[in-house]
């Protein structure tokens, strides 16, 4: 399974955000608090050892693109856009993407992402039918 867009697509993921046990990130009877994190950071990459971010979205630094605790407590919202997509050296095919999250300068997490309920890394870019 991957997170698969359309090139020129709006594409919209609600992720849950879980602890090592697998409990929600909810705030909830000591689990951490998404509302807290001072950094939440996704980004698309060529290879997990690729220097070049071919997509990066982020709740701190400006980037935008992220919203946490969205539709519910434990989950971030990720907004792809159709510019994502379409800039310059961003072509159609299978990239790797990540989600990291900072609750301070000591405590940072790399999330592992789901997709419909499956585990992935994938992200790909598919060609587009209609165009305007």
């Amino acid at each position: 399974m991957s997170w698969k867009i359309k090139r020129g697509n709006t594409s919209v993921q609600e992720i849950p955000i879980y602890t090592k046990d697998g409990e929600l990130c909810d705030g909830q009877s000591g689990r951490p608090d998404l509302s807290t994190a001072e950094e939440i950071r996704f980004q698309v990459r060529e290879s997990p050892n690729s220097a070049e971010i071919i997509i990066e979205k982020g709740l701190a630094s400006g980037v935008g693109g992220i919203s946490r605790n969205d539709p519910d407590p434990g989950y971030v919202t990720i907004t792809i856009d159709p510019a994502d997509t379409t800039a310059s050296g961003v072509e159609t095919g299978l990239y790797v993407m990540g989600l990291q999250i900072r609750w301070s300068a000591t405590v940072i997490y790399e999330v592992i992402l789901k997709i419909d309920g499956e585990e992935t890394t994938e992200f790909e870019i598919e060609a587009d039918i209609v165009r305007t």
